[in-house]
């Protein structure tokens, strides 16, 4: 599989099970995207698998979990993909 930068129309694909793929932090831990449109600056929200327990955390449309573009944090969305459709 292929790290790619977050894209939220190939995050959604993935979630509707149309691509191949898997949408994860920076640091590898599997997310599950539960809401697109939340009101605010961070309108994508997730739920962090850490193992026991699931955290939530906001996004930004570009995966980003904190605002300032030359912020990166190990907590920002990637996908993880082969490309191909499911």
């Amino acid at each position: 599989m292929t790290e790619i930068k977050f894209d939220e129309n190939t995050a959604r694909e993935i979630m509707a099970h149309v691509r191949f793929g898997n949408i994860k932090t920076r640091d590898g831990n599997p997310v599950r995207i539960i809401c697109w449109n939340a009101k605010g600056e961070n309108p994508i929200v997730g739920l962090i698998d850490v193992g026991d327990i699931e955290i939530p955390m906001k996004y930004t449309a570009e995966g980003k979990s904190d605002t300032r573009d030359y912020v990166s944090m190990n907590t920002d969305l990637v996908i993880e993909t082969e490309g191909g459709e499911a």
